[in-house]
């Protein structure tokens, strides 16, 4: 899942990047992607731990 590593520290903090905000510098299509990849990851995650 390293696709979701571009989402991460950027992300959580308002000053991730040097120039604006997050919300700036991504699309709906990737945000929805990133969100398809971490509910695969925690279905995973789930099967695992059962």
């Amino acid at each position: 899942m390293r696709i979701l590593d571009q989402y991460y520290i950027p992300t959580r903090y308002p000053n991730g990047f040097d120039v604006g905000a997050p919300m700036d510098y991504y699309t709906e299509k990737q945000a929805k992607g990133a969100i398809e990849y971490a509910e695969d990851l925690i279905e995973f995650v789930k099967r695992e731990v059962e």
